[in-house]
């Protein structure tokens, strides 16, 4: 073992998925250095701990299914029910919120293929009507480092820019090759022949 084990202690509370919920409770945190084997070690702990009915922390890692924590928590499902209530598209579960606290959870950035771009697409959608309307057609010319990304590019031609600025050129590039254009292009770029050429 390369870091200390933490020992603290908490009074009960009543909060549904505190992990002192109802009980008295001693706390024991195992951690690791990044970079270094940890699997072994945890599964050990996890193991002792579950047979004293531990309840792990809700943001470091381990195994727990919903199952299990539903025989740990006893107001397990009176969280559920409050959840469903007050977000019942599951706009704000993250990753571990499907096997671990019941189906349905919503992808985040730990599932993703990186790079990626998330938007809240109603926003995104009330700004481009917004800026459609104050500058409409080629009065608004976006800048392409606003978002290096064609799909936005595209639903800024869609509700009715037909050009695109750009200083960059392999930006410019990515543009022409997604069929969307670019208007206005400074080449700050072009030290060379061929960066002229491009």
């Amino acid at each position: 073992m390369s870091f200390p084990i933490e020992v603290r202690f908490a009074a009960a509370d009543d909060i549904p998925l505190s992990t002192a919920s109802g009980r008295e409770s001693a706390y024991l945190a195992v951690h690791m250095f990044r970079g270094q084997p940890y699997q072994r070690y945890f599964d050990e702990v996890e193991a002792v701990m579950g047979a004293l009915e531990g309840r792990p922390h809700w943001g470091k890692m381990h195994s727990l299914d919903a199952a299990t924590l539903r025989a740990r928590y006893p107001r397990f499902d009176e969280f559920l029910a409050v959840r469903k209530r007050v977000d019942p598209d599951g706009r704000v579960r993250q990753r571990l919120s499907g096997p671990r606290i019941g189906a349905g959870g919503m992808s985040t950035i730990h599932d993703l293929v990186t790079p990626a771009l998330l938007v809240e697409a109603g926003a995104l959608e009330a700004n481009l009507a917004t800026m459609a309307a104050a500058r409409p057609g080629d009065r608004l010319r976006p800048h392409v480092k606003a978002h290096k990304c064609t799909a936005l590019a595209a639903r800024q031609r869609a509700v009715g820019h037909p050009g695109f600025t750009c200083a960059h050129n392999p930006r410019g590039g990515g543009m022409v090759a997604a069929g969307l254009g670019v208007t206005y292009c400074w080449p700050t770029r072009c030290w060379t022949p061929a960066g002229w050429a491009r």
